[in-house]
């Protein structure tokens, strides 16, 4: 839809895609009798669906002496895999898992639910590790039944869980431009939201390990000070408290100025009435 009003002064366009992309390349497994090594196939076999609606809205004022325009961008989108081929198994990465139903790439790992208090509180829950110990990060065991059963080892297969979509939900734009006189301004900003990052730099900083490390890491846990979030640093880590997980996972929304500028033309007549210029 284009729509134009008050001599083309105000506009507006609207869209609404609806885009399915088919025969994207990804791996799929094949059978062990094969024989090959590795025991999959790259092939054109994935398909992913894209949807959302684009918005434009424009504005300008002319005049002699003051003049602005203004455009306003925003949209939408909406991502889904429908099929990887094969049997549709997911495909994981370094802390991202893509399945069929959801957004490619979302982040995938252990949920927290803070740290451990006291021997007690390690021995009613499940279990971490030999080593796990006050001041360690509790992980969230995704079956309600095993969260306190201390019998129940957590693992990568059944306690990793979805964190976030990767893919924003919308982007936005603002465009100003602006003229008085011999003066103009202009200026850009531009954005996203409604999606998840994970604070890969920041993971690094936070292992309590030697090396340089975060200054958040001089507030760690101790027996005196049990009111904070950051685990007690043991080399080695044993109870995995640096593991994928949401620790390290952060808002990816965000608003920029990406450009800024102010600009004089100087007017001819101060050169004077002389040809400068040959």
């Amino acid at each position: 839809v284009d729509l134009g009003m008050f001599k083309e002064r105000l506009t507006l366009t609207a869209e609404y895609y609806d885009k399915v992309s088919d025969d994207i390349i990804t791996s799929i497994p094949i059978p062990y009798s094969v024989g090959s090594i590795p025991s999959t196939i790259t092939t054109n076999a994935a398909s992913v669906k894209n949807n959302g609606i684009e918005l434009t809205l424009g504005y300008k004022k002319p005049g002699k002496t003051f003049s602005y325009d203004i455009n306003a961008n925003f949209s939408t989108l909406k991502n889904k895999v429908l099929k990887l081929g094969g049997a549709n198994n997911p495909i994981y990465g370094a802390g991202s898992k893509t399945e069929v139903g959801r957004s490619v790439g979302d982040l995938y790992g252990y949920q927290t639910e803070g740290l451990f208090q006291t021997d007690a509180e390690v021995a009613a829950h499940a279990f971490q590790s030999a080593s796990t110990k006050p001041g360690d990060v509790k992980f969230k065991a995704q079956d309600s039944k095993n969260e306190n059963d201390h019998s129940y080892h957590l693992t990568d297969a059944n306690d990793r869980t979805y964190l976030g979509s990767t893919i924003p939900k919308y982007y936005y734009g603002v465009n100003f431009n602006a003229d008085y006189r011999h003066f103009d301004f202009s200026m850009f900003w531009q954005g996203n939201a409604g999606n998840k990052v994970f604070n890969g730099v920041y993971q690094a900083l936070m292992t309590g390990q030697y090396g340089n490390q975060h200054k958040d890491e001089l507030n760690f846990w101790t027996s005196t000070n049990t009111k904070t979030t950051i685990p007690r640093p043991i080399i080695g880590d044993p109870n995995g408290n640096n593991r994928f997980s949401d620790r390290f996972v952060e808002n990816g929304s965000y608003i920029k100025l990406q450009n800024l500028q102010i600009g004089y033309n100087v007017p001819l007549s101060v050169f004077g009435s002389k040809k400068i210029f040959s």
